[in-house]
């Protein structure tokens, strides 16, 4: 019949979530729960054998002695086995959470620094389960370096908390116990189950998949924009399949809006109010998720006394609001430099230099001009 299991990775539970106005921390940490407790909802209704959690389940300076106690008693409702690695945010270390949790029997916490296997389920096509969690200090991948000892049927699946490296996309500078994706196979696991990549990925070796990333199943910054949720392997004889499945949580998006023209704090908002309805997000929200609002373009000088009302009008529907000035400002010059004020007197300075330079002293002194001109109005210079 074959094995299925849900994977999921990068919870952070209890994470500070730096930039969000405090009133909604609280409520994006009950979020994190939640989504756990959905995964493992979820893989009851796949009806999946096994779950298998890819570290960084909290963040250890942050976790409470509650939120152990909601996790323990989440993974003992489940009757399915639960495999469990311990990340870089999450390490087992003396003293730590992971001594001071109450862990089901349906559970298995593998061991910091040494590769173990753990073989939850009977039958012949039964998987066998090789772990290694974080302990305090740096995890090494060498152990890749040696074929696992293969002494069961059925595949050979390694849960891991690292970086792929030697892939065709776009490698991670944070790199976390690196690993060379063509090890894997090499190292006789027909697959890994990993953690630490943030973004959902599914990686394949001369047309063999290799590694899954669920990636995180909720978003935790502003520039986790891309989809959220878990991964269904299913295994059945040589045959391996992987399915991401979202989980639903709330937006994380990045707005780009051209303000050319703007001359109002309502024609402003009329705006970012149109990018976010042409991204389905025109309705109410939750107070969940994360919005980057990029203004360009040019417009009006004055814009700077807006963007608080414009924040705090989205910090209503958003936990986390961050809003760009990348826009240009229009001056009237002429009527600038005919001021007897400070104002006035700069802009005259300026405008006589850029009528002297060219190159790249004009575009110097250009640049000067309006980034002066915006501090005075008591703008942030870009």
């Amino acid at each position: 019949m074959g094995v299925r299991i849900l994977h999921i990775a990068d919870v952070h539970l209890d994470r500070p979530f730096v930039g969000v106005a405090s009133e909604r921390r609280q409520h994006l940490r009950r979020r994190l729960l939640a989504t756990l407790g959905q995964a493992v909802a979820l893989a009851e209704q796949y009806r999946c054998d096994l779950l298998t959690i890819g570290g960084d389940l909290w963040e250890e300076e942050n976790v409470t002695e509650s939120t152990r106690r909601e996790l323990a008693a989440l993974l003992a409702r489940t009757e399915l086995p639960v495999a469990i690695v311990a990340g870089n945010h999450d390490p087992i270390v003396p003293g730590g959470s992971w001594e001071r949790i109450d862990l089901p029997p349906n559970v298995r916490l593998f061991e910091p620094g040494k590769l173990t296997r753990w073989r939850p389920l009977e039958g012949s096509s039964a998987p066998t389960i090789w772990g290694i969690s974080w302990g305090g200090g740096e995890l090494h991948a060498a152990f890749l370096e040696r074929p696992c000892a293969r002494q069961e049927e059925g595949p050979n699946l390694l849960l891991l908390h690292g970086t792929a490296v030697g892939t065709t996309g776009r490698e991670p500078a944070d790199r976390h116990c690196p690993f060379e994706l063509r090890a894997v196979h090499r190292a006789g696991f027909d697959l890994c189950l990993c953690g630490h990549i943030h973004r959902p990925a599914l990686l394949a070796h001369e047309g063999r998949l290799a590694v899954v990333y669920p990636g995180s199943p909720f978003p935790l910054a502003f520039d986790e924009t891309h989809s959220h949720g878990v991964v269904v392997v299913e295994l059945d004889g040589p045959s391996v399949k992987a399915e991401g499945v979202p989980l639903g949580g709330p937006p994380c998006l990045y707005l780009e809006v051209d303000c050319e023209g703007v001359a109002s704090r309502a024609e402003l908002r009329e705006r970012v109010a149109r990018a976010l309805a042409q991204q389905g997000a025109g309705g109410e929200s939750d107070g969940g998720g994360f919005l980057t609002v990029a203004l360009v373009g040019s417009c009006e000088a004055g814009l700077e006394r807006d963007l608080e009302d414009l924040q705090a009008m989205l910090t209503q529907r958003f936990a986390g609001v961050r809003v760009i000035d990348r826009t240009q400002r229009s001056f009237d010059l002429d009527a600038i430099t005919q001021l007897d004020t400070a104002r006035g007197r700069f802009a005259r300075s300026l405008r006589e230099r850029i009528g002297q330079a060219d190159g790249r002293d004009r575009e110097v002194a250009e640049l000067a001009l309006e980034i002066g001109l915006r501090a005075l109005d008591g703008g942030e210079p870009v």
